[in-house]
C-alpha cells in the first residue's frame, strides 16, 4: 500500500530542512562572534561592539550621518577627523572588514591606518583612483577598481606564510581581488586616520561596520558579514537560535 503524505510529515521535512539551514547560518555567525578583536557600527556611538573593550574615540569631530547598516560617521579629511581604537594587538591570522563611501576620492587618501610606530613595517590602506592600495615596506595594489562615491565593502584577509611574511588578499564587495605578500605590524590603529602622524590625506567620507578579526575568515564569511551586517552577525547564537526556531515552530502544530 502506498502511503499519502500527510500534513504531519510535509511539517516535518519542512522543519528538518529549516534545522540544516540553521545549523549552516549559525556556524559561520558564530565564527564571526567569537574571533572579533574589535567592531565598530557607528551608530551613534564609537563604542567597541565585541565586547572587548576597545571602544574608539572620536578625534577632530566626525559626524554622525545615514549608514549602509544604521548608523555611520562622516569623516572631512580637511579637518583631520577619524576615530582611535588604539591598539589591538593583532598578530598571526587577521581579517578587516569595513563598509566605505568615499567623497570624491584623491590620491593617498588613506582609510585606515597605524598613527604611530615605524614606518616598516607596517599598515596602512590608501585609495590610488581606480585602484586601492596596501602599505608595509612599499605600495601594492591590492583591488584593482572601486566605486567612489558609492557604498562599498572592503575586506583584507592576512595569512601567514613563514619568514615574517604575510599574505594580504583584498574583497572588493565579496569579489577576491589581488593577493600581495610583505611583513606586515600593527600599532595603534586610527580609522580614517593618516599614517603615523605624518604621511597621506586623512579620509574624506562615510565609514560603517568596521571591524577586526584573528581568523582568516573566508569568502563565505565576509559574504555573509557585507549582506546582513555586523549587528546582525553578531546578534546570532547558533545554539540559541536553532533552539528557539525548533521550539517555536513544534509549538505551531
Amino acid at each position: 500500500m502506498i502511503m499519502k503524505p500527510t500534513m504531519l510529515n510535509l511539517i516535518c521535512v519542512s522543519v528538518s530542512l529549516i534545522v540544516l539551514v540553521l545549523v549552516f547560518t549559525g556556524k559561520s555567525d558564530a565564527k564571526v562572534k567569537e574571533t572579533l578583536v574589535g567592531a565598530w557600527l557607528f551608530d551613534g556611538n564609537a563604542k567597541d561592539a565585541s565586547g572587548n573593550g576597545k571602544d574608539g574615540t572620536l578625534e577632530n569631530g566626525p559626524k554622525w550621518a545615514a549608514g549602509k547598516f544604521g548608523q555611520a560617521l562622516e569623516f572631512n579629511g580637511g579637518k583631520k577627523s577619524y576615530v582611535n581604537v588604539g591598539n589591538l594587538d593583532l598578530k598571526g591570522p587577521v581579517t578587516l572588514v569595513f563598509w566605505a563611501k568615499p567623497a570624491d576620492a584623491k590620491p593617498d587618501d588613506r582609510l585606515i591606518s597605524n598613527i604611530n610606530g615605524p614606518a616598516v613595517p607596517a599598515f596602512t590602506i590608501r585609495f590610488a583612483p581606480p585602484k586601492v592600495e596596501i602599505w608595509s615596506s612599499s605600495w601594492i595594489p591590492i583591488i584593482e577598481k572601486f566605486d567612489d562615491n558609492k557604498w562599498g565593502h572592503y575586506a583584507f584577509v592576512f595569512k601567514e606564510t613563514g619568514g615574517g611574511k604575510e599574505d594580504v588578499t583584498g574583497y572588493y564587495n565579496g569579489k577576491e581581488g589581488l593577493t600581495v605578500q610583505d611583513n606586515y605590524a600593527f600599532t595603534d590603529i586610527g580609522i580614517g586616520a593618516h599614517f603615523i602622524g605624518q604621511w597621506g590625506q586623512y579620509f574624506t567620507g562615510l565609514l560603517d561596520d568596521v571591524a577586526f578579526f584573528d581568523v582568516m575568515l573566508t569568502a563565505a564569511d565576509i559574504k555573509g558579514v557585507m549582506n546582513k551586517g555586523l549587528k546582525t552577525s553578531l546578534a546570532v547564537s547558533s545554539a540559541g537560535k536553532l533552539a528557539t526556531s525548533w521550539g517555536g515552530l513544534k509549538a505551531q502544530y
